[in-house]
């Protein structure tokens, strides 16, 4: 009867998950706060394993402990604590009203399995996170609740708020909408789209055959001290247990159980009208496991590892890099780097250890961060980047710093942020409506928090443009009230390294004003 209790245990666990991390990433009116928001991911299996080099300690324990369970527990990490992996299930389950879907045993796929395992690791190793980005369960759920249920809540939210306001019923505001880049929205949907017609013929396909994650995982569940074992003496061979594991691990023939890929959903112990299958310690002979070694497997892994080895060698040595060898545009405004977020101390060191889950996307009040199509080159798709086209970042704001589980954005206090130079101002007067129409603008300066960009004494009256760099933090601003088009006449080029902007000197007025004494006007 114990054994009965464990899959409405999983159940609750996997939808309280599901929910606290949705949530996260779609929380418009800012009820959780950063840190908290941060803490909810601390089970994260690649922000945890991020952790252990970018010094996120709290995160690096939970990288051991997923491991831990994973060696005592087999694959519940899949289960329960993976929301890439519960919304296939939930997949599964809306579609189970509209039809029974049926599983079969499927061998493994494991030339995919292993391709797409060693291929991330030894991108991970190159120091590229692409495969990463677009293959990480978490990150790729992150991104569906960023870019396709976060508008879907700020619609109902718009909705709701506009019919209270006709009853003069302000207490939910309404919240501001930017449509961000295309491929913000156009990737997740094809990804859900995947996933959704995986898991609608064959379940748990996308863990076991493509997410690196739920291999490596795999990998070490196979020495899982539990793990699903059926007992022969009892079992009638009647395959109800086959029908309902959507894993496709368990050949009832053999009476084996395939512990790479079964994920602990426990629905086969619900099934079984006989209590054959169950969920206890493994007595096996582990020499005899070890001894019949699939050779091919291991002549595979190894000669990509060589071939990885062999292309990371050459990149060294020619000093590859997506930042190398960048051919200037022909456009007006030539920006050499794009502007990584505030906090990330570099693009190498953003790029490196960003999964591109948008949790900062999400949490970011003016969207200024959108994810980047191939402004970081081609490993840094999805990635965030600063784009000054739809808003500017807020000077006093940390949102971002707060929230990165990864590591790639470090805390930043909002003194910190105010001399964080993440970019440059550039301007080209020949753009400017102050000297191609000969009009009075301003629009720069006036936004301008640092005042790097002042009006100064022109002719004929006009007051023109003047940069100081050292004063700019690249925080858009100015790019972003520039009027002219299509081409700004001002704007910022990223910094490759972030470096410390000089603090603005105050002025004489400021720093006689004192408003205990005097009006301020």
């Amino acid at each position: 009867m114990k054994q009965q209790l464990l899959r409405p245990i999983r159940l609750f666990f996997a939808i309280l998950t599901f929910i606290s991390i949705a949530f996260i990433f779609t929380d418009i009116w800012q009820l959780l706060s950063p840190s908290l928001s941060r803490s909810l991911l601390f089970f994260q299996f690649i922000p945890s394993l991020t952790g252990l080099f970018t010094g996120f300690s709290v995160f690096a324990f939970g990288f051991i402990v997923i491991i831990l369970i994973t060696f005592l527990f087999g694959r519940i990490y899949c289960s329960f604590l993976c929301p890439l992996g519960v919304l296939i299930d939930l997949i599964s389950s809306v579609s189970g009203f509209f039809r029974k879907i049926r599983y079969r045993f499927t061998p493994p796929k494991n030339f995919w399995r292993y391709a797409f395992l060693a291929a991330s690791v030894l991108s991970l190793l190159s120091g590229s996170m692409l495969l990463i980005d677009l293959l990480d369960p978490y990150s790729n759920a992150g991104r569906i609740f960023t870019n396709l249920l976060r508008p879907a809540v700020i619609g109902v939210n718009n909705l709701i708020s506009g019919i209270l306001s006709e009853i003069h019923f302000y207490s939910l505001q309404r919240v501001a909408y930017h449509f961000p880049n295309p491929v913000a929205v156009v990737f997740p949907l094809a990804f859900l789209m995947i996933i959704t017609l995986f898991a609608l013929r064959r379940g748990r396909l996308y863990c076991n055959t493509v997410c690196p994650v739920g291999t490596l995982l795999g990998l070490i569940s196979r020495l899982s001290v539990f793990r699903i074992k059926i007992n022969a003496s009892s079992c009638t061979v009647c395959g109800k247990c086959v029908s309902v594991c959507k894993s496709e691990c368990i050949n009832v023939n053999n009476l084996e159980v395939d512990m790479s890929r079964c994920v602990g959903c426990m629905n086969c112990l619900k099934s079984c009208n006989f209590s054959a299958i169950g969920y206890k310690a493994s007595v096996r002979n582990k020499t005899q496991e070890f001894t019949n070694v699939d050779t091919q497997k291991r002549n595979f892994l190894k000669k990509l590892t060589i071939g990885g080895g062999a292309i990371m060698s050459i990149s060294a040595r020619h000093g590859y890099s997506p930042y190398n060898n960048r051919k200037a545009g022909s456009i007006p405004v030539k920006k050499n780097y794009p502007c990584s977020p505030p906090g990330s101390l570099s693009i190498s060191h953003f790029t490196a250890y960003c999964t591109a889950c948008h949790l900062c996307v999400s949490v970011c009040p003016t969207q200024v961060l959108q994810p980047a199509l191939f402004q970081y080159g081609l490993e840094g798709i999805l990635q965030p980047f600063l784009d000054p086209g739809v808003n500017f970042c807020n000077f006093d704001c940390v949102a971002c710093s707060e929230v990165c589980p990864s590591g790639a954005i470090r805390p930043l206090t909002v003194e910190k942020k105010h001399v964080t130079q993440v970019g440059k101002v550039h301007f080209i007067r020949q753009s400017c409506v102050v000297y191609t129409n000969r009009k009075d603008c301003g629009a720069c300066s006036e936004h301008c928090p640092t005042k790097a960009v002042q009006m100064v004494h022109w002719q004929h009256g006009l007051k023109i443009p003047e940069i100081n760099q050292d004063l700019c933090v690249g925080c858009g601003a100015c790019e972003f009230a520039c009027p002219t088009i299509p081409y700004k006449a001002i704007y910022v080029d990223g910094n490759p390294v972030h470096l410390t902007a000089r603090k603005p000197e105050k002025t004489e007025t400021n720093e006689g004003f004192n408003p205990e004494n005097d009006f301020p006007f």
